[in-house]
């Protein structure tokens, strides 16, 4: 398992790294590979990484591979509710469904980097 950075890096950021990375392997010179995951802005990641879908995280990992069932008793929430943010995590690449159902988490470390406007 990997870890993961997590962040808020606008469009322009964004293209600036894709390009430097692109430059990079034109000169035939290695890239770190890095897992992450970054949101417009502040306001869309704490819509999508609610306190319960984060509570669910731990839970899995903490936990190990377990049904969305299983997940659902051990947080404490109502089947339908944890179903429906489960989803939404493995869109995210934050949760991934076994081929036998069971959600697991493939992050070992999950690190956010939140920067205040300047």
């Amino acid at each position: 398992m990997a870890k993961l950075e997590i962040g808020v890096r606008g469009l322009r950021q964004a293209a600036q790294e894709f390009v430097k990375t692109a430059r990079t392997l034109e000169k035939g010179a290695p890239v770190r590979v890095r897992e992450q995951l970054y949101f417009a802005d502040m306001p869309t990641l704490l819509r999508t990484l609610t306190a319960e879908r984060w509570r669910l995280l731990e839970h899995i990992q903490a936990h190990g591979p377990m049904s969305v069932n299983a997940a659902a008793r051990g947080v404490q929430r109502n089947y339908k509710n944890v179903h429906g943010d489960a989803g939404k995590l493995a869109e995210l690449g934050l949760v991934e469904k076994l081929d036998d159902g069971r959600l697991r988490v493939p992050y070992r470390s999950i690190v956010a980097e939140l920067k205040m406007a300047a």
